[in-house]
């Protein structure tokens, strides 16, 4: 037997191993964690995933809260029982994560905000609504207040991304990446770094920390879906945001340019509002909500009670 061939044999049965690795493992992760925490709704054909916390109260608006691309209601999982002691509260998977259905493509902002509308109206939660986002999940509720304004009582933007500077970068070679992970995520290589390269997993406990990852493993195939639509076509908002306003900021570092360029847009977010407020987190992660989760709900908390 030739070397050649004897390499070929090792690349086979690495290949072989590395999918029957991930295959088990998916197979085990949909198993464990199968019933969700809320319920599942049907929007438009898809069942989309649900958790309501808290109750009404009489003149206040509900706590609709969105997570960043690759993420699900998990993420809300520090701050959403907090919030829940004084309102009610409503975190969700968009179609494809967790414990939602795949859904229709395109994954566009446009058609993830339609079924957020649909979502909270076929699940009885009545505006108006005080709307969170991280990260890619801020442009999802500016896009919301847009489209729903009278439905749109306040914001809160955690570490949000800006459109403006999704625009000035080269988005090519981050599709690229996506879809070389996606590819090596069929062959458990993804599942072997997860556990290093997700930062975030360090705010948790060990039982939190195993089923993040083990829902980011399983949703992580439909961040591609999100991200290209939004890098390729871009996103219209409004230049003004019309209701009550807090900006949450991770702590800024002027040391590197990318960081500076980050800080610099969450300013300029900070000046969508007449009526807005700027918090600086301590936190330098991106992840403030599991990070800081007080420094979030302190800031919910105060325009909650100031609306209404």
């Amino acid at each position: 037997m030739n070397i050649l061939l004897i390499l070929l044999v090792i690349i086979f049965a690495l290949i072989y191993t590395g999918f029957t690795y991930e295959n088990i493992s998916r197979l085990r992760d949909k198993n464990r964690y199968k019933t969700p925490p809320g319920k599942l709704v049907d929007v438009d054909g898809t069942k989309l995933h649900i958790l309501v916390m808290g109750e009404r109260q009489t003149g206040k608006p509900a706590i609709v809260m969105d997570a960043a691309v690759g993420c699900n209601s998990l993420d809300w999982q520090k701050v959403q029982p907090k919030l829940a002691e004084f309102a009610q509260t409503v975190t969700y998977d968009r179609a494809g994560y967790a414990w939602s259905e795949k859904g229709q493509n395109p994954r566009s902002p446009e058609r993830i905000v339609e079924e957020l509308h649909t979502l909270l109206q076929n699940a009885e939660i009545e505006a108006p609504y005080l709307l969170v986002g991280h990260s890619f999940g801020g442009i999802h509720v500016r896009l919301f207040a847009d489209k729903f304004p009278e439905e749109t009582a306040g914001m809160v933007l955690v570490d949000s991304s800006h459109p403006a500077l999704l625009a000035e970068r080269d988005t090519e070679p981050e599709l690229r990446r996506l879809k070389i992970v996606q590819i090596f995520q069929y062959f458990g290589a993804v599942r072997l770094m997860m556990n290093r390269s997700s930062g975030q997993v360090n705010y948790l406990s060990p039982e939190e920390k195993q089923k993040y990852l083990a829902f980011n493993l399983m949703s992580n195939r439909n961040v591609l879906r999100e991200a290209e639509p939004l890098f390729r076509n871009g996103v219209e908002l409004s230049d003004t945001v019309n209701v009550p306003l807090t900006i949450i900021s991770r702590a800024r570092d002027d040391e590197l340019s990318g960081e500076r360029r980050w800080a610099d847009y969450q300013d300029k977010l900070a000046e969508l509002s007449p009526d807005a407020k700027h918090i600086h987190a301590k936190t330098a992660s991106h992840w403030v909500a599991l990070a800081e989760p007080d420094t979030v709900v302190s800031a919910i908390r105060e325009m909650y009670e100031n609306l209404g």
